[in-house]
C-alpha cells in the first residue's frame, strides 16, 4: 500500500485568482487551536477569516474581492478544507477513517467549507530511518507500516512537525477519491512517503 503526504499547490497562477485565508480558526469571535476542532465531537460552528491581499485586512464580504473567487480547496492550521458545492458526500463514502466538519467564512460569504478530519492520530514515524532537518525539503520521512491500522485510508501523523501540527497522510484509495473532485488536480499535490525503506522521498 502506498501512502502520501497531501499539500496545496502554492503556485501564484492559482492563488492570484483566489481569496486567501488567515492561518487560524475562530469560534465565537475567538481564535482557537486546531486541536480543539480535531477533538471536538460537537456541532460547533467554526469560522475562518478571508484576507484582502496586500493590505493585511480582514474582509467582511465577498463583494470586497471583485473577480477573485473563493478557492475550491484551502488549508488552515494544516487542516484541509473543501468548498461545500464541489463536495459530494457520497463520493467520499468509501473512504475509511474520516469525518467532515462545516466551516464558514467570517462575514457575508455565499459558501461554506467542509474540513477533512481524520479519526486517527498515529505516531508511526520510523525514527531509525527518518531524518529531520531544519528545513523540511532536506528531511526524509519514513513510516513504520506495522503501526498503521488497515482500517483507515488516511490519518494525522503525530511526532514529525516540530511545531506540534499534524501531517495529513492518505493512501492510494483516498488520493484517487480526492482527485475526482472538481479542480483537485489543480490544487492538490501528493508526495509518496517511504515505508520502511521501500520508496525514497523527502519531507
Amino acid at each position: 500500500m502506498k501512502w502520501y503526504k497531501i499539500y496545496l499547490n502554492g503556485e501564484n497562477r492559482i492563488w492570484k485568482k483566489c481569496i486567501t485565508y488567515s492561518w487560524e480558526f475562530i469560534y465565537e469571535d475567538k481564535e482557537i487551536n486546531f486541536q480543539r476542532i480535531i477533538d471536538s465531537s460537537s456541532s460547533e460552528r467554526y469560522q475562518i477569516k478571508a484576507l484582502i491581499k496586500g493590505k493585511g485586512l480582514i474582509a467582511k464580504s465577498i463583494s470586497e474581492f471583485g473577480q477573485i473567487r473563493m478557492p475550491e480547496f484551502a488549508e488552515v492550521s494544516h487542516l484541509f478544507l473543501v468548498r461545500e458545492d464541489i463536495l459530494n458526500i457520497n463520493e467520499l463514502s468509501s473512504i475509511k477513517g474520516i469525518s467532515l466538519k462545516r466551516v464558514s467564512v467570517h462575514g457575508d460569504f455565499p459558501l461554506d467549507y467542509m474540513a477533512i478530519i481524520f479519526n486517527e492520530v498515529i505516531d508511526c514515524v520510523d525514527n531509525i530511518h527518518s531524518k529531520r532537518e531544519e528545513f523540511e525539503c532536506m528531511s526524509t520521512l519514513v513510516l513504520d507500516m506495522s503501526k498503521i491500522p488497515s482500517s483507515v485510508d488516511g490519518f494525522f501523523l503525530k511526532g514529525w512537525n516540530k511545531y506540534g501540527f499534524y501531517k495529513n497522510i492518505v493512501n492510494e484509495n483516498m488520493k484517487m477519491q480526492l482527485l475526482h473532485l472538481y479542480k483537485a488536480n489543480e490544487f492538490l499535490k501528493f508526495k509518496e512517503i517511504e515505508i520502511n525503506g521501500t520508496s525514497v522521498t523527502n519531507g
